[in-house]
């Protein structure tokens, strides 16, 4: 443990493995907990800003607080190794795949609603343009499908066969 994790956490002296464990389930819990207030304030902000129809220096902020630490732990986690899954047999791999690809497809369908909303009713709020739907929604539900692929393949390639 570093420095600036002590001076953090207010601990004295070094910890046992299991100390270290829990210090670690800990944190990312406060993590995931952090993250999912950041997004819900950076949604009551971008709300805010639709109503009242200019785009506000603290929507940016806490965009920035919300993706910056998120950047951080996906880089450590693709630099440690430790996002990767481990499968022992076919019927292992077979199952995890299915997963998935529900799981890719689920985030599709949320991609492409949220974007669709967001083009339609925030740009054009935001940026005092006339509402084109059907090119926004088709444009939402394309990026959509290209991000799903790309997360489809990026999400295999992390799966390892062990056999």
């Amino acid at each position: 443990m570093n420095l600036l994790e002590k001076w953090i956490l207010g601990l004295s002296g070094a910890r046992d493995e299991a100390q270290q464990k829990a210090i670690s389930s800990i944190g990312l819990q406060g993590y995931i907990v952090t993250y999912l207030v950041g997004c819900i304030a950076l949604i009551i902000s971008f709300g805010w800003d639709l109503y009242t129809g200019n785009l506000n220096i603290r929507t940016i902020l806490i965009a920035g607080i919300v993706i910056i630490p998120a950047m951080f732990v996906m880089y450590r986690l693709r630099k440690s190794g430790s996002d990767q899954t481990e499968v022992y047999s076919e019927t292992d791999y077979r199952r995890l795949i299915t997963h998935i690809k529900w799981q890719v497809g689920l985030s599709v369908v949320n991609f492409s609603v949220v974007m669709s909303l967001v083009m339609t009713y925030g740009y054009t709020w935001l940026l005092h343009d006339k509402e084109n739907y059907f090119f926004n929604v088709l444009d939402a539900i394309t990026c959509g499908l290209v991000w799903g692929v790309c997360m489809y393949f990026y999400a295999k390639h992390k799966v390892v066969k062990e056999y």
